[in-house]
This record gives structure tokens, sequence and C-alpha cells, in this order.
């Protein structure tokens, strides 16, 4: 039987002789199936096939396995640059930065894109920021001056690395608009992974969710890329405190992260993990995910260890390990200030502010915000900088920060860190959005830790949730006591319960 036979038998097109290349018009078109059936019926062309198999690989199965197939093809191609970069993206896919960085040492010099983005990457990998900066502008310019998909994705992935937010945004954009117009259907979702991730870690929600579900839309048979646009969904829903969908993500996604060893995806995971721990007064449980992020199916994963750098030090301050936040701020700062990005330097201060007492780190932090229009990321800077305040008895100062904190996170539903601010606001003296149970003659500060008790928290989580030391919580609750006319803290909870029963 003919190629073109087999190809109106498979795909129902007389228009290809050579099936691989009519198993590369079908893998274009959403047809990996048929793709790998033409694929297993063609004949040499040995180079072409394992590069088409690779990509299918990479984007549809094991990564593992399209390392294999990708590494085979780069050495009987004329041309390795496709097939080598493709490869390299399956090792980072599988947090295999140390085989990442083999390649890149033994990459030959047939591309300039290729060769700059395996140099600039590895470098990166290595602590060397300042020798990666060169090649990774080159990968930036040479992938934006050409025409196709994946030179944008590149350029999207080198102005990651250099601390550039906007650029890779702007570079994630131009791979989604290549794409479109193309008939290359394979494409798309992959350039809208990198589009999704640029978005959300601009604060930009609205745009990664938009590109995500069109992504999922567009790879149902694409179960890798599939996997990587759920990952981002979820960790989109938990940066806004949605719980309920960043779970469902999170489950659809988890079998295809232990079964195919999608390092990426599993580490984004545990990155959406440590933020509903955080919205969830859980610092601890926070920063053992956030620990554990390199081990197991993850890998590797210093990109996405680098942006998860923020929810890391809060967490670490909140349970006083202040040298592992410091080290994780060193290695943040060194990248974010080499790009300049506000959103990203935004977040810098705020963590020197965690760590420091200079609050002008908050201000400068809120300010950076605003110029990046980063409206949760502000909300949680200004509900950090008014626990802050309070602590120092600026009372007005810290109200003022509650409440803007607490607008936005009722705007957007954010319930977890919208009952944190309203219980910042009764503690610093606030009377709109106190409960309505009234236990005369304590003050906010004393009101609020009898709510606390009455729903079962212990003195070190009531400190930890209020910003206080664990002396002051056990000073308060003696006085609660006596001017209560209370023993112990059971005949405490009975009171507040009973005051909320008669208010029912």
């Amino acid at each position: 039987m003919t190629g073109r036979h087999t190809a109106i038998l498979i795909i129902g097109s007389p228009e290809w002789t050579d099936l691989v290349e009519a198993a590369q018009h079908a893998w274009h078109a959403g047809r990996p199936d048929s793709a790998r059936k033409l694929l297993s019926l063609a004949g040499p062309a040995a180079g072409r096939k394992a590069l088409l198999l690779g990509e299918i690989e990479l984007r549809d199965g094991d990564p593992a396995v399209a390392v294999h197939e990708l590494t085979t093809a780069a050495g009987q191609l004329d041309d390795p640059g496709p097939a080598l970069l493709l490869a390299g993206e399956a090792r980072r896919l599988c947090g295999d930065v140390h085989g990442y960085r083999a390649m890149a040492r033994a990459v030959p010099p047939t591309s300039d894109l290729m060769l700059a983005h395996f140099r600039g990457l590895a470098a990166t990998f290595e602590g060397k920021h300042a020798d990666a900066v060169e090649p990774l502008r080159d990968v930036v310019r040479l992938g934006m001056a050409a025409t196709d998909v994946a030179s944008a994705v590149w350029a999207a992935e080198a102005a990651f690395a250099l601390g550039l937010g906007e650029k890779a945004f702007d570079c994630a954009s131009a791979a989604v608009s290549r794409a479109r117009p193309t008939g290359r259907e394979a494409a798309l979702p992959w350039a809208l992974v990198q589009l999704s991730l640029a978005a959300i870690v601009l604060d930009r929600h609205e745009v990664a969710l938009e590109a995500s579900r069109e992504g999922l839309a567009a790879s149902a048979a694409q179960r890798t890329t599939r996997t990587e646009h759920l990952s981002l969904l979820a960790l989109s829903a938990a940066l806004r405190d949605d719980r309920e969908t960043a779970q469902s993500h999170l489950d659809n996604a988890a079998a295809a992260i232990a079964k195919r060893g999608l390092g990426r995806p599993c580490a984004i995971a545990s990155w959406a993990y440590a933020c509903l721990d955080l919205a969830d007064d859980r610092p601890a449980d926070a920063l053992a995910r956030l620990d554990a992020m390199t081990a197991g199916v993850s890998g590797a994963q210093p990109a996405i260890q680098a942006l998860a750098t923020p929810q890391l030090v809060e967490a670490a301050v909140l349970v006083g390990q202040h040298d592992r936040a410091k080290h994780a701020l060193k290695v943040f700062d060194g990248w974010v200030r080499t790009g300049g990005n506000a959103a990203w330097l935004a977040l810098s201060h705020r963590c020197h502010g965690l760590l420091t007492d200079d609050v002008t780190h908050f201000e400068t932090a809120i300010a950076l915000h605003r110029k990046a229009g980063a409206a949760m990321e502000l909300a949680r800077t200004q509900l950090l900088y008014a626990n802050r305040l309070r602590l120092r008895r600026r009372l007005l100062d810290a109200r003022d920060q509650f409440r803007s904190a607490l607008r936005v996170f009722q705007s957007i539903g954010a319930q977890r860190w919208t009952a944190r601010a309203e219980a910042g606001l009764r503690a610093a003296g606030e009377t709109v959005g106190a409960p309505k149970v009234s236990l005369a003659g304590l003050t906010p500060q004393q009101a609020a830790i009898s709510q606390l008790v009455a729903v079962g928290e212990t003195n070190k989580e009531i400190a930890r949730r209020l910003v206080i030391s664990h002396r002051t919580v056990d000073h308060h609750l003696r006085n609660i006591f006596t001017t209560l006319g209370v023993r112990s803290r059971v005949e405490l909870a009975r009171r507040v319960t009973s005051l909320e029963d008669d208010q029912a």
C-alpha cells in the first residue's frame, strides 16, 4: 500500500505521499493517535520520524521517553537545533537539571538561538546570573525577531530567567498570536502555558484564567500539556483564596503528574497547596510543602522555586525560621533585581519588611504593587504591614491598611483573607465589621482572643493569627477570665457560644 493510500485510510486525506509529513499534519491538527499510527508505518527518514515522535511524547506522553526520541533525532538531522531544544525542555519538565546542564555542555554551535538558550539557562541553574545575562538577552532578541511559535516561547523562557516579567508576558503573547493563524493547533496549548504562568506571577489572574481555560480546551489530545494547565489553574485559584476550585484542579492533575513523572506541574501543585496553607494560617505546613518541592516527582525546579520565594519567606518568618527565609530571599533578590520588574521587586521589599524592623520596605512594596497593578498582592502586603503597625501601636495607620486590604479581599471573595483582615481590624480597635457577640468590658483585642478560644484555637495559634507573642495571649486571657468571671477556657467558650445562640 502506498503512502497516499495509507494517509487516506488513517486521516482521510489524499494530499500526503510521505507518511512522516502526513503524521506531522495529523499532529498539528490535534490528532496524536493518528500521527503515531502513521509514524509506526513510516519507513526510513529516522531523524524526522524521531523528532515528531519526541514532540508528541513530550506533549502527550512521558517526557523521559521524549528525551530519548529527541536526542536520537538530534544525532540524525542536519539541523539538530529544534530537537535539542525540545529535549532540553523535556529534561526541565522532568526536573532533570543535571541532565540539562550536561546537554548544554555538549550542544553543537549550529544555531545561535539554541546555543544561547542552553548557555543562558544552564548558567541560571548554576546560580551564575551574571554569566547568563548576555546569552539570555540574545535569546529574547532572536526569538522575537523570528516568526515561528517555538522561538517566541524560548524567548519567553529567557525573559523569565532574566527577571523580566513584562517581557516574558509579551513574548508569550507573541507565541500565542503566532500559533493561532498557522493551523498548528498542537503549538497553541504550549504557548498558552507560558502566557498563563506569566500572567499569574504578574497578578493578572483574569488573563491567566482565560489562557489556561483555552489551553484546556485546545489540549484534549495533549495530556501532559493539559496537566500543566490544570496545575496553573490551581495555582491561580489558590493565590486568590479559592480553595474549592484549586482543590478540584489539583485532584484532576494528580494522577497524570504521578504516572508521567511531570516535575514542573508537581512543583506548581506544591506551590498552590502552600498558598492554601498560608490562607488557612498553617505556615508550618506551607513551609514543609515548599521545602519538599524538589523531592520526589518534582525533581529540581529552580524557576518555580524562585517564583514561590515570597510564600516561603512568609511561612518561614511566621514559624521563626529567619535564616531559612534569608537564604531564599538572597537567591530571589539576585534574580529579580537583574530585571527590575515592579511586581517582583514589590514582593522582594515585602519579604525584607518581614525580616527587618524597617517598615519603609512595606511602603516601597505598596508603591510598587500599585505601579504594577497587582491588586491581590497589594492587599496581602497591606495586611502584613497593618499587623506590623498594630504591634507598634500605630493603630490609626494600621486600621487604614487593614481596611484597604479588606476591600480587595471582599471584592474577589477571598473568605479566609477577609476573616484575617477583619480580625486585625477588631484587634486594632475597629468597630465596623465586628462580630455581633458582645463581651462587655473587654478590649477589642481581648474580644478577638475570646472568639478564637471559642472556636478551639490554641494560644500558639491565636498568637500567630493576631501577630502577638504567646506571652501576650496568656496575659490577655488572665484579664479576660477576671473581667468575665470565668475560670477556664471551657467556660469562656461556653460564654461566647451562649451569646451567639441568644443572638441567632
